[in-house]
């Protein structure tokens, strides 16, 4: 059965995607056989970064109009991959037979490939935690940016509320080097130890490195355009942890059983009134709050999904860390 690898991140912008082709396509040059699932259903930028254009894709799935192995992209790297459709969000609220078919895919490619790398979209939406929550190991992609980190909390309170607290990993991007990635990671790790009493474990670093725009416009992923650049050589370490650390000891079906058994949170969530915080809005000034001001108040409520999102959002708008 193959390893379950999801990348997310709190906010958009992090550089998951990047993350996710490139340390997938540094795992076939390791040998193994390895499938990009893209998840973001809102974006598809899997799609742009390795400039396909799928004639069918997961919707294709759902509707039962094509099976998983139709709408399959091997790609001449090596890679293959399952295309999201942009602008769907029917993976929250699925039907009986769209479950089914769901399930029925999620298992064809457990026994296909050795790992499925999945590409979440950014944030905690509901189909964002359910990717999340169903892989068998999760990595959280930060970056210096106070905001990454806010939100990151934010999105790790809600698994900790599902009951998921194993197998969480931070990977911090966009670093100036090793030592100023400590202290990110430990900054974050600390502020989840105090609110969240969870640990989260450090996967590892990428450097910033301009090579990798120059691959981005090129739409051809760094460690094939740039091998020997400094991040791809950060791809090609991160590979090899993985080899050595992520394993399905257990041989289990972890992907489509998740989504077996737990077709209960597959629903959307119904509007809510505007958040208020103790009844009062916020007004605390921007000068005189910190990062750790921040995680009390997000940990502090209990609240449910939507509202913890307003209330994400609304932090972001009025506080300037």
């Amino acid at each position: 059965m193959a390893v379950v690898i999801a990348f997310t991140s709190g906010k958009g912008g992090v550089g998951k995607t990047n993350i996710t082709t490139n340390l997938g396509l540094s795992l076939v040059a390791r040998q193994e056989r390895v499938c990009l699932f893209d998840a973001d259903t809102g974006l598809a930028n899997v799609n742009i970064l390795m400039a396909v254009s799928p004639r069918y894709t997961i919707e294709h799935v759902l509707n039962g109009t094509k099976t998983i192995d139709e709408i399959i992209i091997e790609l001449p790297n090596g890679i293959s991959l399952v295309p999201a459709a942009s602008g769907i969000k029917q993976c929250t609220n699925l039907n009986e037979k769209q479950l089914l078919c769901l399930i029925t895919a999620l298992q064809t490619l457990e026994k296909k490939f050795d790992y499925l790398l999945i590409d979440t979209a950014a944030g905690i939406d509901t189909n964002v935690l359910d990717f999340v929550a169903s892989a068998q190991y999760r990595v959280l992609v930060i970056t210096p940016e106070p905001t990454s980190l806010t939100d990151s909390f934010a999105l790790l309170k809600m698994l900790v509320i599902r009951g998921k607290k194993q197998s969480m990993f931070v990977l911090v991007n966009k670093a100036e080097n090793y030592k100023k990635s400590q202290l990110i990671f430990r900054r974050f790790q600390q502020a989840v130890k105090t609110y969240l009493k969870i640990d989260v474990a450090f996967l590892g670093y990428l450097a910033v490195d301009t090579q990798l725009d120059k691959a981005i416009s090129q739409q051809i992923p760094v460690v094939l355009s740039y091998p020997n650049s400094t991040i791809s050589c950060g791809f090609a370490s991160l590979a090899d942890i993985i080899k050595r650390q992520f394993r399905n000891s257990e041989n289990l079906p972890y992907f489509s059983q998740y989504w077996a058994a737990n077709t209960n949170q597959l629903q959307p969530l119904k509007p809510k009134s505007p958040v208020k915080i103790k009844n009062k809005p916020i007004t605390v000034k921007a000068k005189k709050v910190g990062l750790s001001d921040i995680y009390t108040l997000l940990n502090e409520q209990a609240l449910p999904e939507q509202e913890l999102k307003e209330l994400v959002v609304t932090l972001e708008q009025q506080f300037s860390i």
